[in-house]
């Protein structure tokens, strides 16, 4: 059986953590349904799938990833509703009328003890101040009636979810480092990447050295899966550049 000549390429280090180690399953699957042995190719599967069960350590890594970018998403958010805060109550410090100004100049009060340089202080000092605020907005009748008077209930309510959610994925993120295996990813990845290729390279070796056995299906489907994940790459580039432009 004679099929046109194919080349199986791909740049593995395109691929994020997070789906690098489905993406070399997937592969190792789609080989060997195809029955690797017949196709003359077992040597070159039977390297890459040894290393398949070192896959974890990548997700391992992946998933701290994953909770380190909700980090810094919920970090912003109360860096923004802290700021917001102070901002909101600056303005009514400057409104002429007691009932606004009064409440305002006592949230001020005890608003900048705990926001001064916030953003500037590292995790645990933004979570504890955070946490002094919000407990000094429950037990300072003066302060809790300013929120009232000023409706600032709800900023604060969602100050207080923000500060609770980062302190979870904080400790989680933490958990997640101290039990990961010590392993290179870099290295890890560079070594199934190269066993990935010389699967490739044999494939193509294959399909002329044995013209009488069909690789087409074997090709066919290895194809389809580069070409989505090629287009899954290209769609995030394209999305990178055009938020890129948008700023």
């Amino acid at each position: 059986y004679i099929m046109k000549k194919t080349k199986l390429k791909f740049t593995f280090t395109r691929l994020w953590n997070t789906e690098y180690p489905l993406f070399i399953e997937r592969i190792v699957e789609i080989v060997s349904k195809n029955n690797p042995e017949h196709l003359g190719l077992k040597k070159a599967y039977d390297r890459l799938n040894a290393l398949v069960p070192e896959l974890k350590n990548i997700q391992t890594y992946a998933r701290t990833s994953t909770i380190t970018d909700s980090l810094t998403a919920v970090d912003k958010k109360r860096d923004n509703l802290i700021g917001g805060l102070t901002k909101i109550v600056a303005g009514y410090k400057l409104i002429d009328l007691p009932h606004y100004s009064d409440s305002a100049k006592a949230l001020h009060l005890s608003l900048s003890k705990y926001s001064k340089g916030f953003s500037k202080e590292n995790y645990t000092s933004q979570t504890e101040k955070t946490k002094q605020f919000l407990e000094e907005t429950n037990k300072n009748p003066e302060v809790s009636n300013a929120i009232t008077n000023l409706n600032l209930s709800n900023i604060v309510t969602e100050l207080k979810n923000a500060n609770e959610e980062f302190e979870r994925l904080f400790r989680s993120r933490t958990e997640e480092i101290s039990s990961r295996p010590n392993v290179d990813v870099k290295a890890l990845r560079a070594k199934i990447d190269d066993a990935a290729n010389k699967l490739f390279a044999a494939i193509e070796f294959s399909i002329t050295e044995y013209e009488d056995r069909d690789y087409t299906p074997l090709v066919s489907q290895l194809t389809e899966l580069l070409t989505y994940h090629k287009a899954q790459i290209k769609a995030r580039g394209k999305k990178k550049e055009t938020a890129s432009k948008e700023k």
